[in-house]
């Protein structure tokens, strides 16, 4: 058998407590690192939570954006129409001197500052 003193026996025993101490010591540090990038994970989730939801609201609107182009579309087409008319009124206005008169089917209508009726 060894014969061990009690000092060794008590040398022993601190230096396996000091070892327990810093290996709790260590893990501790380890553990708090862990939380705190679990935190800013958590902190950047939350970021891209409302980025998301902030896409989700663009992206409905521009869902929204096609029937707007479909009402839009032919809106366009009636004004090149409506331009296009005016601009013949206009060219007809400019060779025309009597143009009340030559636009109504009734008897000769006299024009009146502002206003002329058929």
């Amino acid at each position: 058998m060894l014969a061990v003193s009690d000092v060794e026996v008590y040398t022993l025993w601190w230096i396996a407590v000091a070892v327990a101490f810093v290996v709790v010591i260590v893990a501790a540090g380890l553990l708090t690192n862990i939380l705190v990038i679990a935190r800013n994970i958590g902190g950047n989730v939350s970021t891209i939570l409302g980025a998301g939801a902030k896409i989700l609201d663009n992206t409905t609107r521009l869902r929204l954006l096609v029937s707007v182009y479909g009402a839009v579309v032919p809106i366009r087409t009636t004004a090149l129409h409506i331009n296009e008319v005016c601009a013949a009124i206009a060219g007809h206005g400019k060779v025309c001197k009597h143009c009340p008169t030559c636009v109504s089917p009734r008897e000769k209508v006299t024009p009146s500052l502002g206003t002329w009726s058929r």
